[in-house]
């Protein structure tokens, strides 16, 4: 089951998919109803962080990362929102799934079994 306008359990994954088996810091920010800084986390290689939220029938919700590759660069992201665009055409459910490689971050859509690349390093 994907967006609903009842509020409903999210959840958002952030894997570490680089090749050089680097640890990623990770800084995500929730906006909208009830903001929230989730502080900076450090993401080892092959490793991920997740969180689970509920979304309100209020006031929508996202929440904004950005990724450091330290000496290497940056990189800034909408790691969820809610609206029945990103829920369901982007990540195919209600769980978003992000995997950070060397060329950048990508998307997993889970109704097509498949990753998007969405942006790239930055220094």
């Amino acid at each position: 089951m994907g967006w609903s306008l009842l509020p409903r359990q999210y959840s958002v994954e952030v894997v570490n998919g680089l090749t050089t088996m680097d640890i990623l810091d990770i800084h995500c920010k929730k906006s909208g109803f009830k903001s929230k800084d989730l502080g900076i986390s450090h993401i080892p290689g092959n490793g991920n962080y997740s969180w689970t939220f509920n979304t309100s029938i209020v006031k929508s919700i996202s929440y904004e990362c950005k990724l450091t590759w330290p000496n290497h660069g940056h990189l800034s992201f909408t790691a969820f929102e809610d609206n029945k665009i990103f829920v369901d055409d982007y990540c195919g459910g209600r769980h978003c799934s992000w995997k950070a490689t060397d060329g950048g971050i990508y998307l997993y859509n889970i109704k097509h079994r498949n990753f998007t690349f969405m942006t790239t390093w930055v220094n």
